[in-house]
């Protein structure tokens, strides 16, 4: 194990070779214009809207496989959702909705996940009143969607301010109101007047009639999950942000909990050795409860250890009882068979955290988490916006050696991912959907949603934002979009990888068995997914150095990492993970999947998926496959090469080539420069122009040989997928080559 331990540390440390930074930007000698007209509706050989269900739900309600680690339909057949977040329809007309959901079913997906805050948001409200936009919203896109075989996950609460505006003082919940309240993070887990306007809120959403599919939610099979809230925990900094009024219910019950594991008082401050902080007042009957600081590892030894223990414990049972109670109340109360979720965000400190807040989760049905891929972005408006004079990194994922699935999954639930993208502006993009479909069907992840398409189809219309002024050098666009024509340009063939599953299950490499005692003492794991990497609090090179230093940490890599609880930690398996690491590759153990970060190279290889991501000049220029072979001198490319009628690539009669490459606005213009990040000096690039539409594409330079007698002939198709014209190949005995024109991103064989 050590000497694995050391391989790990060694590759998630290799140094990047340098970029030719004008490699990164498109020109209009070196790229071609993206249309900007679609037709979801058209005709086309790679229209992957036959794999979803005529009516979503139509076998039934999604529900737990028979060991509980997948999703089945109602007829018992398995499932994988291929997902996007972001999907309402509110504000659409009725053919943009239409169009939305058609044009997504189109690409491959089948499941969108719909956000929103039920919550009044109009002056004077009572607390149990509802949104009703929000509230038709919700019905909306369910309807839409069902239409064409998509499947909705919907999460109806989020505490972020922006979310919670305008909120009156008569909502009766002392510390809360005004017009930007910063203390409704944590207040659900503890308010009660919060958690019976929530109760509310459910019981409208779900059991009055949806007027537009004329039942009510909790008898619409075409939902599929209900999240119970999104993107707050106890376990991370946020809970300092606790208003007033839940602050004093927290530090009561804190004080009722500890009185009652220590019979006093009096025995519960003798367990602490007389350690007190900010809240405790005995009179009052509370117990403050001390800054989540003190419960990482950097806070370790700077307050009493069984204090913090206790702390530790406290916060996370009263989680996991709220979410046990908020299922009881939806599968109960409300009569929902749906499966429900409990939330998807990060703890303070991943390594000795993240299985407590886990632990918290498996009082519901579905694990779930939130994890980007992302370069380091600097701005004045960063967390939302791309501007002319931000700053970014750029590193490419096949170098970094992080990927956003790598996860470890608990015993008998689901484990989905609700948010990810490869986040602007970052270059490299169209690496994203094949990286993430083959090593999320490798190691058993069950849904993978990209946040979170702003157009109905591609983003024509806007990235940018023209209302805000143009100072010569661009309009600024927006951030968090997986529609751009470098990412979104990948999916289908990410989505048949993903949903037939086209690459082999991997084997359990790591089994770890935590007791809860274990979990509370914030031992050291077995192993640790590190961060849930959030571009707007981190940057990728913290992301990198954290997860450098966990045990095992690519063996999310090689095959399926599990864990359970309350359990006995000598039942704890470990694959040796040696055979499949050494000094410059990271292999998965099916042997299909290979990711070598210098000069950086992922390979796809199974017997109905093949291809190559990466910097392909850099590393050779030529990849002998299984069935294929790719010769590319580009210097970034995705070549996948995958069959659409099911049979392995040597024996199937119509196969999929598709390539992605870098995309930018027209007249996107960078230049190196060194910037800050908090106390980090890092190098870059700085945007000196965001160009405009149309997007440009780069120029492929790609050959590809598919050794397969079957096929004869090759149609160029266009990002609609609609046939172009007829090219040039040459059949054989050796198998169909197929040299493909500068602006290819697919090719149907034949």
């Amino acid at each position: 194990m050590l000497r694995t331990l050391t391989l790990l540390l060694v590759l998630a440390m290799v140094a990047p070779a340098a970029l030719a930074l004008d490699d990164l930007n498109p020109t209009e000698e070196n790229s071609w214009a993206f249309p900007t007209s679609t037709d979801p509706g058209a005709p086309s050989p790679i229209d992957l809207r036959q794999l979803n269900e005529d009516v979503a739900g139509q076998h039934g309600f999604i529900r737990r496989s028979e060991d509980g680690n997948g999703f089945v339909r109602g007829d018992g057949e398995p499932i994988r959702f291929w997902a996007v977040g972001g999907g309402g329809v509110g504000g659409w007309s009725e053919e943009e909705a239409a169009a939305a959901a058609r044009w997504r079913a189109r690409m491959g997906v089948n499941m969108a996940r719909v956000g929103g805050t039920l919550n009044p948001k109009h002056k004077g409200a009572a607390i149990t009143d509802v949104d009703e936009k929000t509230l038709d919203g919700f019905w909306r896109a369910v309807a839409v969607y069902k239409q064409e075989g998509i499947y909705t996950n919907i999460s109806p609460w989020w505490a972020y301010p922006w979310n919670i505006r305008h909120i009156p003082p008569e909502w009766g919940i002392e510390g809360i109101g005004g017009d930007s309240p910063e203390g409704v993070f944590g207040a659900i887990f503890f308010d009660p007047t919060l958690q019976g306007a929530y109760r509310n809120w459910m019981r409208r959403l779900l059991t009055d009639v949806n007027p537009y599919t004329g039942i009510p939610l909790r008898d619409d099979p075409a939902l599929a999950i209900i999240q119970i809230q999104n993107e707050d925990s106890l376990l991370f900094h946020t809970i300092k942000r606790l208003a007033v009024g839940p602050r004093k219910m927290m530090e009561k019950q804190f004080h009722d909990w500890a009185v009652d594991c220590y019979g006093s008082l009096e025995a519960t401050r003798a367990a602490w050795n007389g350690q007190a902080v900010e809240g405790d007042d005995a009179e009052a009957g509370r117990l403050g409860v001390m800054d989540i600081w003190f419960l990482t590892d950097d806070g370790r030894g700077q307050m009493n250890e069984q204090r913090v223990r206790d702390t530790f414990r406290f916060l996370t049972e009263v989680q996991r009882n709220f979410y046990a109670e908020m299922y009881r109340f939806i599968r109960e109360d409300l009569g929902c068979p749906q499966l429900i979720d409990a939330s998807n965000f990060k703890t303070a400190d991943g390594r000795y955290m993240d299985d407590a807040e886990r632990w918290t989760f498996t009082a519901v049905d579905t694990i779930a988490n939130n994890d980007y891929y992302g370069g380091t972005h600097v701005g004045d408006h960063a967390g939302y916006m791309i501007e002319p004079g931000d700053h970014f990194t750029a590193r490419s994922a096949t170098r970094a050696l992080r990927l956003p699935i790598g996860k470890k999954q608990v015993v008998g639930h689901p484990f989905i991912i609700t948010e990810t993208l490869w986040v602007p502006p970052m270059p490299y993009v169209a690496e994203g959907p094949v990286l993430l479909a083959a090593y999320g069907a490798m190691n058993g992840i069950d849904a993978i949603t990209w946040n979170a398409p702003q157009r109905p189809t591609w983003a024509h219309g806007s990235p940018h934002r023209p209302w805000i002024p143009d100072q010569g050098q661009g309009h600024p666009f927006s951030k968090w979009d997986c529609t751009d024509p470098g990412a979104m340009s990948t999916f289908p063939a990410a989505a048949l990888i993903y949903r037939q599953g086209l690459v082999t299950p991997g084997p359990v490499v790591i089994r770890e068995a935590r007791s809860l005692d274990s979990i509370f003492a914030r031992e050291e794991p077995v192993i640790a997914e590190g961060f849930s990497f959030d571009p707007n609090r981190h940057t990728l090179e913290e992301a990198i150095q954290a997860e450098a230093r966990q045990s095992g940490g690519l063996a999310f890599l090689v095959g399926r990492v599990e864990a359970f609880y309350d359990a006995d930690p000598a039942l704890t398996e470990v694959m040796d993970l040696s055979p499949y690491i050494d000094a410059d590759t990271v292999r998965s153990a099916t042997g299909e999947l290979a990711l070598r970060p210098e000069p950086g190279l992922f390979t796809l290889d199974a017997p109905r998926a093949q291809g190559v991501t990466g910097f392909l000049g850099d590393a050779g220029g030529r990849f002998a496959l299984s069935d294929v072979t790719v010769e590319s001198a580009d210097t970034f490319a995705s070549v996948t090469i995958v069959p659409l009628d099911g049979e392995p690539l040597a024996q199937s009669r119509q196969v999929l080539v598709q390539i992605g490459t870098l995309a930018r606005p027209t007249g996107w213009r960078t230049e190196p420069a060194t910037f800050q990040r908090g106390d980090q000096e890092l190098e870059g690039l700085r945007i000196e122009h965001t160009g405009a539409l149309p997007w440009r594409v780069a120029n492929t330079d790609v050959t590809v040989t598919i050794r397969n007698p079957n096929l004869t002939k090759a149609t160029l198709l266009d990002p609609n997928g609609q046939p172009v014209r007829a090219l040039e190949v040459q059949a054989g005995e050796g198998g169909l080559t197929i040299p493909c024109p500068p602006e290819t991103m697919y090719i149907v064989a034949e």
